[in-house]
C-alpha cells in the first residue's frame, strides 16, 4: 500500500500544480462537431441488438473496495496512516512543492460562485477547490482550510444543477469535477464533519452520482467516445464518489463498476506516446483526470494493473 500512496502523492501534487496553472487560462470553446458523451445509434444492425460490451466488463473487471478499507475514512487516496506520511513529507522532502501548492489554494483566495453558478467553469473551480482545501486541512491542521472546504462544499450543495442548465445538465464536466471534489472532501473530512453535515453531503453526492450513472448506462446500440474528456472526466468523478460512499450507499458499487468498465476502454484508446488529439491546452485540462481516477482505483481496490499502464507515463512532448 505504501507504494500506492507514494504514487498517489506524487501524481496528485503534480496535478495540483497543473490545475493551478490552468485556472489562469480561459480556454477555447468546445468544437460543436465533437462527439461528446453516450450516443444511441439508429438502425437495426446486429451489433446494435447485442448486449453492450460494457455490461460484461462491469461484471468481470475488478472494482470492489478492499475489505480492510470498509467502514474506514479516509480511504479513497490515502488512509490515516498515509496522511501521517504525507505530513512528514510536507515538512521535509517535499516542503517546497507543498508550500507552493498551499499558496494556490483557491478556497482561501476567492469565494465560491453563488448558485446557480452558470459562468463558464465556475462549478469546476468549486470541485477542485474542495479537494485542495480538504487536503490542506488534513496536512496542516489549520482550521481556516476546514472552514474554506466546508464553505465550498455548501456551495456545491446549493447548486440544484451540476453544470449548465442549458447544456447537458448534471452529466458533463462540472458533474465530474463536483463528484470528485465532494467525494474526496467527504472522505478526507469524514471525522471532522457533524453527522448532519455528513448526511447532507452524502445525499447530494448520491443524487448526482445516480443522475450521471443513469445517463451513462450501457444499453444496446449505445456508443461512447471513450477518448473524449467529456466521457472520462465525469467517469473519474463517479469513480471517486463510488469509493467514498462504497459501503454507505447501496448503489455505489455499481457506480464503481461502471467507471472501471469505461476506463478500461479509455485506456485502450489513449495514445501510448502521450499524444492527445485536442492539443496541449486540453492535454493540460484532461490528462490529470486519468491520474485522479487511476490513483483512486489503485488505492481503493488494490488493483495496480490499470494504474501501471505505460500510458500513465505519458508527457505532453510524447
Amino acid at each position: 500500500m505504501r507504494k500506492t500512496v507514494n504514487s498517489a502523492v506524487a501524481s496528485l501534487c503534480a496535478a495540483v500544480v497543473v490545475l493551478s496553472a490552468l485556472c489562469a487560462s480561459g480556454g477555447r470553446a468546445q468544437d460543436a462537431r465533437e462527439s461528446l458523451g453516450p450516443k444511441d445509434a439508429r438502425g437495426g444492425a446486429a451489433w446494435k441488438r447485442a448486449p453492450h460490451p460494457l455490461k460484461q466488463l462491469m461484471e468481470t473487471a475488478h472494482s470492489k473496495l478492499r475489505p480492510e478499507l470498509r467502514g474506514r475514512h479516509p480511504r479513497v487516496y490515502v488512509t490515516e496512516e498515509g496522511l501521517g506520511r504525507l505530513r512528514r513529507r510536507a515538512r521535509t522532502t517535499h516542503r517546497e512543492v507543498w508550500r507552493a501548492a498551499l499558496e494556490q489554494v483557491r478556497a482561501l483566495r476567492r469565494e465560491p460562485a453563488p448558485a446557480p453558478a452558470q459562468e463558464r467553469r465556475a462549478q469546476n473551480e468549486v470541485g477542485i477547490g474542495i479537494a485542495e482545501a480538504a487536503l490542506a486541512y488534513k496536512i496542516e491542521g489549520d482550521g481556516k482550510y476546514l472552514d474554506a472546504a466546508k464553505r465550498y462544499m455548501e456551495a456545491a450543495v446549493s447548486y440544484d444543477v451540476w453544470g449548465y442548465t442549458y447544456n447537458k445538465p448534471n452529466v458533463d464536466l462540472a458533474a465530474g469535477h463536483l463528484l470528485y471534489g465532494m467525494g474526496w472532501g467527504y472522505d478526507l473530512l469524514y471525522h471532522d464533519l457533524s453527522e448532519p453535515e455528513r448526511a447532507r453531503y452524502r445525499e447530494k453526492i448520491a443524487r448526482h452520482a445516480r443522475l450521471l450513472a443513469a445517463h451513462y448506462e450501457p444499453r444496446r446500440g449505445r456508443t461512447f467516445s471513450y477518448s473524449q474528456n467529456h466521457v472520462f472526466i465525469p467517469m473519474a468523478g463517479l469513480g471517486v464518489a463510488a469509493y467514498a460512499l462504497y459501503d454507505e450507499v447501496e448503489d455505489a458499487p455499481a457506480w464503481a463498476a461502471l467507471a472501471r468498465a469505461v476506463y478500461d476502454r479509455t485506456l485502450a484508446t489513449y495514445s501510448t506516446d502521450g499524444y492527445y488529439y485536442e492539443g496541449f491546452e486540453y492535454w493540460v485540462f484532461s490528462t490529470p483526470w486519468l491520474v485522479h481516477y487511476l490513483d483512486a482505483h489503485a488505492h481503493a481496490t488494490g488493483e495496480r494493473s490499470a494504474s501501471a499502464t505505460p500510458r500513465r507515463r505519458a508527457s505532453p512532448s510524447g
